[in-house]
């Protein structure tokens, strides 16, 4: 076991606009949708609310910008338990945005994403600094590391004080596993998550295979359930037969699950059965934050699947 006992995550947020599509989305045609309400998004900063309500401490790094959603961006974090000392309000900027239509027949929805060209990016100062070379753990994108000066440098410095790292790997934020840029922080990394998509674009089944034997690999493969590889070893587990209200977030409450779960010290096998729980669970409710509930709440929909 680890002595230090907290995770910094590091992540941009958002405020997502929920929107009922009335009718379904076909390209090049008018559709219908219904607005149903605002709430907080963002990938990194909904893994953060999952692993501060499961029991693990977290920093959450960030930047807010100065709008009409900052008090609502700012004050989910207070509900869930996270750590906001290190989250900045940022005069002049404006917050990310994200609108979210729902399938009027299933939980599967589509997400269109605002352009912000002057997004608001974390402040890293000297007590930040500090916090994140003795945190347990570092989760985040890469593409959110490489906004720091000196960063490769920085996130080095962290490995060698003996912190490890946890890589959401979403398409839009590396290349390809052969981009040399993109091979730094997948080098660095101790746990790597990806998507089906990404980890095709990442490389081959052989390139997965050799990226398993230093660290741990895990794919999710949304209603056909995820891949644990490591040392060339894997596992499969299956997702749960439910039907979902909204896959917003299943992938930030998988992510957030494991990492908690493995910093608890449970198996590599109930690591991931009880991170597949927690995002099956999580679909049932409209929200990418609905996967943030307690341990008890986890282990509980885990007795009534059986």
């Amino acid at each position: 076991m680890m002595d230090k006992k907290y995770v910094v995550a590091i992540g941009n947020v958002s405020a997502d606009n929920y929107y009922r599509c009335l009718q379904d989305i076909v390209v090049g045609d008018k559709f219908f949708v219904r607005f149903q309400e605002t709430l907080p998004g963002g990938m990194v900063a909904n893994a953060a609310c999952v692993m501060s309500m499961l029991g693990t401490p977290v920093f959450m790094f960030t930047a807010l910008g100065d709008d009409e959603d900052t008090e609502l961006l700012l004050g989910s974090f207070t509900k869930y338990g996270v750590d906001t000392r290190f989250v900045h309000v940022l005069p002049g900027y404006v917050n990310m945005r994200t609108a979210i239509l729902l399938n009027p027949d299933n939980g599967e929805r589509t997400i269109m994403l605002y352009e912000n060209r002057q997004k608001p990016v974390a402040v890293l100062d000297v007590d930040a600094c500090k916090t994140l070379k003795n945190a347990s753990f570092i989760y985040g994108l890469m593409s959110d590391f490489k906004t720091f000066p000196n960063h490769q440098q920085l996130f080095s410095a962290c490995k060698s004080n003996g912190v490890r790292i946890m890589l959401d790997a979403e398409c839009s934020t590396f290349t390809s596993g052969a981009c040399i840029d993109d091979q730094f922080y997948f080098e660095l990394a101790d746990i790597i998550s990806l998507n089906e998509v990404a980890a095709e674009q990442y490389g081959s089944e052989e390139d997965l295979n050799k990226l398993s034997y230093a660290r741990i690999v895990l794919v999710t493969l949304g209603s056909q359930g995820c891949r644990i590889l490591s040392n060339g070893q894997e596992i499969r587990l299956p997702a749960y037969d439910i039907v979902p209200e909204d896959t917003t977030g299943a992938g930030d409450t998988f992510n957030g699950a494991f990492l908690h779960a493995y910093l608890a010290g449970w198996p590599l096998l109930e690591t991931g059965r009880f991170a597949i729980a927690a995002a099956n669970r999580s679909i049932l409710y409209t929200g990418a934050r609905s996967g943030a509930v307690t341990q008890n709440e986890v282990e509980d929909f885990m007795k009534q699947h059986v």
